[in-house]
């Protein structure tokens, strides 16, 4: 998703990518099956053979026409695995952005996944259609200025020996942190609104590029009180007491504090956001949530769009 993030911005800035597609079968398969190439031709808006080398297209042309050169990447067609959604994009521009998503989360509510998501779940399939997949993708697609959404996932891929579901959806609009330090949420946020409760507590790890790493520990009490340009400031965005916004960013930056917990409190799982210099990333724990913010990190720096990370944790 990140190389489709880095085409789709060097295209609308006039700029052409050649890519160097890998050799081995195995991985050409992967490509094929994920549909990265027809995720990179809506992203780009150019046909995918127009982003190879020249050696490459004709290697490809003389495979198809029975020519002596082989180049294993070319993919072999077969059956997408079960466990796979693969990239699918979502256009906004004409005006059913609204049905797209909606179509894309009834796939969750099919009779197969939900059973094999119950089973994993503790009978919380349905949940993860309501309260994950719709809740990402609507905060994607009302991002200002977002065109674009894609969205997949991968049922069992398997992180330091855990199971797990992993949804990733990009969007390509405006970063929803700006400022200077990429720390600042993209509107200024007016006064606290009361007093609000402590709330969560959070261990927090805060890395500067390739600098020292600062940790500390945080509630939404806290959270809520941070001043502009403060690193911990960015969890205002997925906290219960963040301060008033005006409507349009209050609503984008509630569901990422509902898309939080249930992540977090419902399923146990992890929560990431990339975008333009910063990552961030929310993951449960036992004790307490863990927060680790990475801000100015080489491969944020230059980030295009936003993008959510989610996994969810299965038995196994």
């Amino acid at each position: 998703m990140y190389i489709i993030a880095r085409m789709t911005e060097r295209g609308r800035r006039g700029l052409h990518t050649n890519l160097l597609m890998p050799r081995s079968a195995a991985t050409a398969n992967f490509l094929h099956d994920w549909k990265f190439a027809q995720a990179l031709e809506t992203g780009v808006g150019q046909p995918f053979a127009s982003m190879l080398s020249s050696s490459q297209n004709a290697a490809r042309s003389a495979n198809r026409h029975g020519g002596s050169e082989k180049e294993v990447w070319e993919p072999q067609p077969r059956l997408l695995p079960f466990n796979a959604f693969p990239i699918e994009p979502l256009l906004l521009g004409d005006g059913n952005g609204h049905v797209q998503i909606a179509r894309h989360a009834r796939k969750w509510l099919t009779v197969p996944v939900r059973a094999a998501l119950d089973r994993e779940m503790g009978g919380r399939g349905s949940q993860v259609a309501t309260h994950v997949v719709l809740e990402s993708l609507m905060f994607a697609s009302r991002n200002p200025r977002a065109r674009l959404v894609f969205v997949a996932a991968h049922y069992g891929v398997l992180e330091a020996g855990t199971p797990l579901l992993r949804l990733t959806v990009w969007d390509d609009g405006d970063p929803i942190i700006t400022g200077k330090d990429a720390t600042q949420p993209a509107v200024d946020f007016g006064p606290i609104q009361g007093s609000p409760d402590a709330g969560k507590k959070y261990d927090v790890e805060i890395q500067r590029g390739k600098g020292n790493v600062e940790r500390t520990q945080i509630d939404d009490r806290g959270i809520a009180r941070m001043g502009r340009g403060e690193p911990l400031a960015v969890l205002q965005l997925v906290t219960d007491e963040a301060p008033a916004a005006p409507p349009f960013f209050q609503h984008q930056y509630d569901r990422l504090a509902s898309l939080r917990n249930a992540v977090l409190d419902v399923f146990g799982g992890d929560f990431h956001l990339y975008t333009r210099g910063l990552s961030l990333s929310l993951a449960s724990q036992p004790a307490r949530p863990s927060v680790v913010i990475n801000v100015d990190a080489p491969e944020v720096a230059e980030f295009f769009g936003n993008m959510l990370v989610v996994d969810l944790p299965l038995r196994g």
